[in-house]
């Protein structure tokens, strides 16, 4: 606590700092750099599965990274270990910075790599008559300063001081033909960085709630949403919107699959702050004491306000026993990640009809595993007339169910068929069978 004494002294000697004061916002600077290096996320069962432990994703979460890979173009954007186009190695060790591509318009421009217009606010951006249409927020597209200059590197290298120096571009012959000649930066080519903005890495997304820059969407499931919407301003940005942004045709499984994926990217030390993840209590000063009539009085310091602290709790290495909730405790944090296996058998029940002594048309069972690990199943049935062309098997697996309805009479028949996985949750199944079978209509002989 400085004394009040040193608050009063307005003499110049005051006011000088010694040389370890001048330094310290250097020395902290570096230390506090030292120690966010320490603090890698590479640990999460995506981490886990792809250094080769099969076991680390469910069905469902490599039912999610096949969509993320594929249909619904993740990766078009959040590629490589760090989850983002917008990272060191991407950028800079492989030295493409500046990219070409084929926008939403089918246009050609040039953006910065890693910065992209996803609809998300509306932004139509710098039109063919270099007016500026309206937009709610340029992101990179904005310029700074007295001088104002550009946010984005393609339109600061477009500056006639700075157009010697621009970087070389890469070609994209995979993409479109008229990609496949290097061509170096012009001054005056479309370059597209209104509303754009940054690609976020995915490492911890489930934490990290609320998404996009302006904070407009709370739950992973309504970011799935809005990209399998293609966006919410898509016509409006179309000069400048990524052309992934399109509608995917998602299925509701899908999108829960895409999901229950990104929330495997979460390392459990984050969650529960372990180590490296542990720290030690901080406060921080968040005002004073009073409102808009009365301030409560420091008595350490004449004619001034308490100061209200606030104070983030230490933690030691071995973590918290229970999870921070997240941003307004939605979504739900899980204080355990399930990898175990977890029994699912589709549909619970299976329907048939026929004639007497027509065989009816055969029916699939689908057993999965909704949990980690591996899965082993049995099955038995209940009836004669029942059966599976398999018995046993490891999950997923599709066993036929076959009806054998010659000599039975005209009537109402119930069965069960049972699936067994030993000690794993969800275990046992029982589906239910229902076959009806009526008698065939006066000149309608059955035909061997």
């Amino acid at each position: 606590m400085v004394p009040a004494s040193a608050l009063a002294d307005e003499s110049a000697a005051a006011y000088q700092f010694r040389l370890v004061e001048y330094n310290f916002p250097l020395i902290w600077g570096l230390a506090i750099q030292m120690y966010e290096s320490t603090l890698v996320a590479d640990d999460s069962r995506v981490d886990q599965f792809l250094e080769g432990n099969s076991s680390a994703l469910t069905a469902r979460e490599q039912l999610g990274k096949s969509i993320f890979e594929g249909k619904g173009k993740c990766i078009a954007c959040h590629d490589g270990a760090e989850t983002t186009g917008a990272s060191v190695n991407n950028v800079v060790n492989a030295q493409e910075l500046l990219e070409r591509m084929i926008m939403g318009n089918d246009g050609i421009a040039v953006y910065d790599n890693g910065f992209y217009n996803s609809g998300n606010t509306p932004c139509a951006g710098l039109q063919a008559d270099d007016t500026q249409g309206p937009c709610d927020d340029l992101g990179l597209g904005a310029t700074i300063g007295p001088l104002n200059l550009p946010l984005s590197n393609s339109r600061f290298f477009q500056r006639s001081e700075n157009i010697a120096q621009a970087p070389p571009i890469a070609v994209r012959p995979d993409e479109s033909p008229l990609l496949a000649d290097p061509q170096p930066l012009d001054p005056f080519e479309r370059v597209a960085v209104d509303g754009a903005f940054k690609t976020p890495g995915l490492r911890n997304i489930e934490l990290t709630a609320p998404y996009f820059h302006n904070g407009g969407i709370l739950t992973l499931r309504q970011v799935v949403d809005f990209y399998n919407r293609g966006g919410d301003f898509a016509r409006v940005n179309q000069n400048n919107l990524d052309p992934n942004i399109v509608p995917l045709g998602l299925t509701a499984a899908e999108k829960d699959a895409l999901v229950a994926f990104l929330m495997a990217f979460t390392d459990e030390r984050v969650r529960y702050e372990k180590a490296p993840f542990d720290h030690p209590s901080l406060c921080v000063s968040n005002g004073a004491m009073l409102d808009n009539h009365t301030a409560v009085a420091d008595p350490t310091a004449p004619g001034k306000a308490t100061p209200v602290t606030k104070c983030v709790p230490p933690v030691g290495r071995l973590g918290l026993a229970v999870p921070d909730k997240n941003f307004l405790n939605t979504p739900p944090v899980p204080t355990s990640v399930n990898v175990q296996p977890a029994l699912s058998v589709q549909p619970g029940g299976l329907t048939f009809s026929t004639s007497v002594g027509i065989q009816p048309p055969v029916q699939l069972l689908q057993i999965s595993n909704q949990g980690g690990g591996s899965l082993a199943w049995s099955a038995t049935d209940t009836r004669s007339w029942l059966s599976l062309d398999i018995t046993s098997g490891v999950a997923p697996s599709s066993p036929v169910v076959l009806v054998n309805a010659i000599g039975l009479a005209p009537g109402s028949y119930t069965g069960t068929i049972t699936i067994t996985a030993p000690g794993v949750t969800g275990s046992p199944v029982n589906v239910s069978v229902t076959l009806t079978v009526v008698a065939l209509k006066p000149g309608f002989p059955l035909v061997p």
